[in-house]
């Protein structure tokens, strides 16, 4: 099942026909393995509710891959991110959002096309399974998706966009955030 809650109860019925006299009797059972535990021979003053507890535990991972850069010949590289967004928990997850600081590597977010180094520039991002924010730049805005978006238990959902800097160093690294919130 499906939890909309953390803790429940549950009472089971029996009843049965006596089978010489045909009189019926009916009981609600009693927390634990013992119908009686009073031990007065009579079950029916013993109705304590089993109860059920789950833990709701949220996990989300994310993943991102950068494929090789190729020259652009203008002094500037193209790379594609791929970022993969998953969730491990064991409920739904409300409010999606995956972001990404391109600035802090890449340098400065230039509208049209890098030609300084320490400047780059993206594609709109492309998201399967996820709404793209389209406004998405690495600088100013940083949110790759809408962020109203719910990943159902063991669903994955993926972004790309294209990446297109004009180097100031030979190597980066860098990291995006993915986070949301339990639906419970």
């Amino acid at each position: 099942f499906f939890p909309s809650s953390s803790s429940y109860t549950n009472t089971a019925v029996a009843s049965g026909t006596g089978a010489s006299s045909g009189n019926s009797t009916t009981d609600n059972s009693q927390d634990g393995g013992d119908a009686d535990p009073d031990g007065n021979d009579n079950p029916t003053d013993n109705d304590t509710p089993t109860p059920i507890d789950i833990t709701l535990t949220p996990v989300i991972g994310v993943a991102k891959n950068a494929s090789a850069p190729v020259d652009n010949g203008n002094g500037t590289f193209t790379t594609t991110i791929s970022i993969v967004v998953e969730n491990l928990g064991n409920e739904a997850l409300n409010n999606v959002q995956v972001t990404d600081n391109l600035t802090a590597q890449f340098g400065t977010y230039i509208a049209g096309t890098p030609t300084s180094a320490g400047e780059y520039t993206v594609t709109t991002p492309v998201a399967a399974g996820l709404t793209a924010n389209a406004g998405f730049d690495g600088s100013a805005d940083q949110n790759l998706l809408d962020g109203n978006d719910t990943l159902a238990i063991g669903a994955t959902g993926t972004i790309t966009f294209d990446l297109i800097f004009f180097p100031s160093s030979s190597s980066y690294t860098n990291t995006a955030v993915a986070n949301g919130t339990g639906a419970s």
